[in-house]
């Protein structure tokens, strides 16, 4: 699996970044584009959401701005920068 597309830009100064879980988000397009290909018509699709997501913490900017973020929070971080 790759970065995330916040990844970077939270490595370099950003606070967090909260993207969706990139195997989850590419599965459902996918399933969307065959569903087309096999003759559905799109606005006949249904709406699907990701229900799974990525989150990408920068700890030296939270600390920068004087933010003291809570364990659970960063327990449930995919990546965390100090």
């Amino acid at each position: 699996m790759g970065e995330p597309s916040g990844h970077l830009r939270v490595r370099v100064a950003e606070l967090e970044d909260l993207t969706p879980f990139p195997s989850e988000f590419t599965q459902r397009v996918l399933l969307q584009m065959e569903r087309v290909l096999k003759g559905a018509k799109p606005a006949d699709l249904p709406m699907t959401q990701v229900t799974r997501f990525y989150l990408t913490v920068n700890l030296k900017t939270a600390k920068a701005l004087g933010i003291k973020l809570p364990q659970s929070v960063l327990a449930r971080a995919g990546s965390i920068f100090e």
